[in-house]
């Protein structure tokens, strides 16, 4: 899936522009939340999911993507 283009030049252009702003400041929100407390300032930030690239140029650095994460943490599991 390509970034939404902004603005949008119709409707489902200029949602699927706002689903992206929403999804990218979300996650950004969210990982300054956690930095702010002691336990969590330097936990790392992983992004998984089909989508995952458009939103990894928009998080703080360093931030990793892991492509398959849960495949291939079930894979593990069923290999004992």
């Amino acid at each position: 899936t390509a970034e939404p283009r902004l603005p949008g030049k119709n409707t489902a252009e200029a949602i699927a522009a706002g689903v992206h702003a929403s999804l990218a400041g979300g996650a950004r929100f969210l990982i300054e939340r956690y930095r702010s407390q002691a336990t969590w300032r330097t936990a790392p930030i992983v992004v998984t999911g089909g989508d995952a690239e458009l939103l990894v140029p928009y998080l703080p650095t360093p931030c990793h993507q892991r492509d398959y994460l849960v495949l291939r943490g079930l894979y593990r599991l069923a290999m004992g």
